[in-house]
C-alpha cells in the first residue's frame, strides 16, 4: 500500500478529503438556517463557496502541472474509454452544481443585503437549495470515484 500512496500526488489526496467533507460543511450551514441563524447561514455559505472555488482553481493548476487526467489514467487498471466517459459525466454534474450554487448564492445575497429575509423565506430558496445540494453531493461522490478509479481500482 505504501507504493500506491507514493504514486498519488499530495494535492489529489487533499482534494479527495476536501470533497468528502464538503457536503457536511454545507449541511452545517443549512443547519444554521433551520435554526433561524440566517446571518451565520449566509456567511458560512459564502465562505464555503469561495473556499471551494479556491480549492478547485488550485486543483486545476496542480493537475495541469502533473500532466493532467490522461497521465493519471495511464496507471489505472480500468479501460481508458470508461475513465474518460466517467470524467465527462462527473464534470457535467459538477458544472450543474456550481452554476446552481453560485446562482442561488448571488440571488440570495442580493435579497439578504437589502434586508429582504422574508422574501427569501417565501421564495423557492429552500427548494432550489435542496436541488443544489443534491447536485453538490453527486458531484462530490462522483469526484471521489474519479480518484478511486484512477488510483485505487
Amino acid at each position: 500500500m505504501e507504493d500506491l500512496s507514493n504514486n498519488i500526488p499530495l494535492h489529489m489526496n487533499v482534494m479527495v478529503i476536501f470533497f468528502s467533507i464538503l457536503p457536511f460543511l454545507v449541511m452545517a450551514s443549512i443547519y444554521f438556517a433551520k435554526n433561524k441563524q440566517y446571518k451565520l447561514h449566509f456567511y458560512s455559505q459564502g465562505f464555503i463557496l469561495v473556499l471551494t472555488v479556491f480549492v478547485l482553481v488550485f486543483f486545476e493548476i496542480m493537475i495541469r502541472i502533473d500532466g493532467g487526467f490522461f497521465e493519471f489514467a495511464k496507471q489505472s487498471n480500468l479501460p481508458h474509454g470508461f475513465l474518460v466517459g466517467y470524467l465527462i459525466f462527473h464534470i457535467i454534474i459538477a458544472l450543474i452544481a456550481a452554476v446552481l450554487w453560485i446562482r442561488l448564492f448571488i440571488k440570495s445575497m442580493s435579497l439578504y443585503q437589502n434586508g429582504k429575509i422574508e422574501e427569501i423565506k417565501t421564495s423557492n430558496h429552500i427548494r432550489e437549495g435542496k436541488i443544489t445540494f443534491v447536485f453538490l453531493l453527486l458531484s462530490c461522490i462522483t469526484g471521489v470515484f474519479v480518484y478511486l478509479f484512477l488510483f485505487i481500482f
